[in-house]
């Protein structure tokens, strides 16, 4: 699988997102596997499916941050989005077997001709103003020194709102970064250490999370609204 790339354009946001006071989160997915780029050199593991934990992990942390972004009491929760009428005809992102996503959710293609649409019906079924899909891509690197190696996360976050009208009212890309607070040393030099654990991976992929949904934000009250 090929790492995602950063997404350098300026994030879409939409005059009608002012009119939003409503939303539901549709679809909370990300690649299942945490990629190790440097997966040639010693001194990390990465177990496979750990995107889909970390997944799980971030669920409550994702809600809370729509909320503090659109109300408190104005996100409809994931387990309510699953049962509306249409939620079934989303588009799912291809491979299935690639990405990861809570109970009951689908793993929305945010890339799909008929995405908009398709988000459309299911706000309107679901009653609220817009439906919202945030999509999660993790990998880990590594930053070589003289005698250590330091393990970096990133995260590539792709937001996607629609309202129920079927118009995109805000989309945006961004690629976060996170380094870990433990090192290792190299083989050779006294004192090797092991490695740095799937619990620091999993704490990674949430810092970088947290710091993709601040950024997220801080692009959107910055960008001058289009109206199409």
């Amino acid at each position: 699988m090929l790492l995602p790339t950063a997404c350098a354009s300026a994030p879409l946001v939409d005059a009608r997102l002012a009119s939003v006071g409503s939303v539901a989160l549709v679809s909370l997915h990300a690649r299942d596997d945490i990629i190790d780029q440097d997966a040639a050199l010693p001194g990390l593991f990465v177990p496979p499916g750990l995107g889909g934990e970390v997944v799980d992990m971030i669920a409550a942390d994702v809600e809370g941050d729509l909320e503090s972004r659109f109300g408190a009491g104005k996100v409809l929760s994931q387990r309510r989005a699953a049962k509306a009428e249409g939620y079934a005809r989303l588009p799912p992102a291809m491979p299935r077997d690639e990405w990861t996503h809570t109970d009951g959710m689908v793993a929305v293609d945010v890339d799909a001709a008929d995405v908009g649409a398709r988000l459309g019906d299911v706000a309107r079924a679901l009653g609220v103003d817009a439906a919202v899909v945030v999509r999660h891509e993790w990998w880990v690197s590594r930053v070589r020194y003289q005698r250590s190696v330091a393990v970096v996360g990133y995260d590539k976050c792709t937001l996607l709102v629609v309202d129920a009208g079927g118009h995109v009212v805000w989309r945006d890309s961004v690629l976060t970064q996170a380094s870990s607070s433990q090192i290792w040393l190299l083989p050779g030099v006294p004192d090797f250490a092991n490695s740095v654990s799937a619990d620091e991976v999993r704490l990674l992929a949430r810092k970088t999370a947290r710091a993709a949904w601040s950024e997220l934000v801080a692009r959107e009250r910055s960008a001058q609204p289009t109206t199409r």
